[in-house]
C-alpha cells in the first residue's frame, strides 16, 4: 500500500522483494479431487450451453435434432405469462427441425 491514509494500492514493480513459496501449507482441496473437478468442468463445457439456473437445463435433449431443451417465457408482459420448455435450436436460423 502506498499511502495508509488514502488506502491507494500500488503494484510492486520491483521496489520490494517478492517470494513464491510452494508446499507451505496443506491444500484446502485434495489435488486428486481438484483434478477430477477440472475434468468435469471441461466435459460440461464440451456439451455446449450449460446453465446452473434450472435443474433441467442442458439435461433434457431433443429427440429430433439433439439440442437441449430450456425454459422459454410466453406472454412475458401480460397476465397470460407462462414458462414452457422447448428445444433451444427451434428458432435458430439454418437449423432444420
Amino acid at each position: 500500500m502506498a499511502d495508509f491514509l488514502t488506502k491507494k494500492v500500488v503494484r510492486n514493480q520491483g521496489e520490494v522483494k517478492q517470494y513464491y513459496v510452494e508446499n507451505n501449507h496443506a491444500a484446502i482441496v485434495d489435488p486428486k479431487v481438484f483434478d477430477i473437478v477440472q475434468e468435469e468442468m471441461k466435459r460440461r463445457q464440451s456439451l455446449g450451453h450449460y446453465s446452473g439456473k434450472d435443474m433441467f437445463s442442458s439435461k433434457v435433449i431433443c429427440g429430433e435434432c439433439g439440442g437441449f431443451y430450456g425454459p422459454k417465457v410466453w406472454h412475458s408482459n401480460d397476465k397470460y405469462r407462462k414458462v414452457v420448455w422447448q428445444c433451444k435450436r427451434k428458432f435458430k436460423r439454418g437449423t432444420k427441425r
